[in-house]
């Protein structure tokens, strides 16, 4: 039997069997199916398209989870369903991939509203952020848990962050862009009390590099220099203030 047809035939087996299970109840078959850290609650529908009230998974927790398979990338070997959830201050949608042989995950056109009191629950109760994220991502792509690639724009309406007290940022602006050793991503942010541009380089053995520019806009008071400076942001001459930053993944 040639290679082509022994996979022909196996991705035939496996839409059969996939075909028996989608049609199981989701409440009688996920909770067999995941981790014992996962855990959801009001399941609803079926494994091919359903619905939970709240999904927690450590302490991350998402209200109004919905699923839905599409059958015809499976055809050609690949695992891709919609995806979506909503819960105060956030709001997220995309379609998510998998590769049956690549072992890529991939993420497209992924929508996502999230507010600062929302981000604010994972950080430091004295670390202050403001305003609200918009991200609209036409692409993002995992293989071997690295994040390898980005591609879209991401906005930050009255942003604001700082310890204690937030430090006004106006309207901040990052475009993704994949490049060939990872994704770059330019910031520019203006119309609050400091302007922001800089450069982020992720790359795609999980290593990134950061250079940030901030020119105030307003006279910084001591308390404000003192957060920058606890930032690791320091004076560069010329009014400016600027962050270089770098990460290296720790060899295995």
């Amino acid at each position: 039997m040639s290679p082509s047809l022994i996979k022909l035939v196996f991705i035939g087996v496996l839409t059969y069997l996939v075909g028996l299970l989608v049609y199981l109840p989701a409440s009688w078959i996920l909770p067999r199916l995941l981790p014992e850290e996962v855990a959801l609650q009001g399941i609803e529908g079926r494994l091919w398209s359903g619905s939970a009230s709240r999904l927690k998974v450590g302490d991350l927790q998402l209200q109004q989870l919905g699923w839905d398979w599409h059958l015809l990338p499976l055809l050609g070997g690949q695992l891709e369903l919609m995806l979506g959830t909503q819960g105060p201050g956030l709001d997220v949608k995309g379609v998510a991939s998998w590769g049956l042989w690549s072992e890529r995950l991939e993420l497209q056109d992924v929508s996502a509203e999230v507010s600062s009191d929302y981000l604010s629950q994972w950080l430091d109760p004295s670390f202050q952020l403001t305003g609200k994220l918009d991200v609209r991502l036409k692409q993002l792509q995992w293989q071997q848990n690295q994040l390898i690639a980005i591609n879209g724009k991401a906005s930050w309406a009255d942003a604001g962050f700082g310890v204690n007290q937030a430090i006004g940022l106006g309207q901040l602006e990052a475009v993704f862009e994949p490049k060939f050793e990872g994704t770059q991503a330019k910031l520019q942010g203006d119309g609050g009390d400091l302007d922001l541009n800089g450069n982020v380089m992720l790359k795609a053995d999980g290593d990134y590099q950061v250079v940030l520019r901030l020119l105030p806009q307003v006279k910084l008071n001591k308390s404000a220099s003192s957060q920058l400076s606890l930032l690791g942001i320091s004076p560069n001459g010329g009014g400016e203030w600027k962050y270089a930053g770098q990460w290296f993944k720790p060899s295995e």
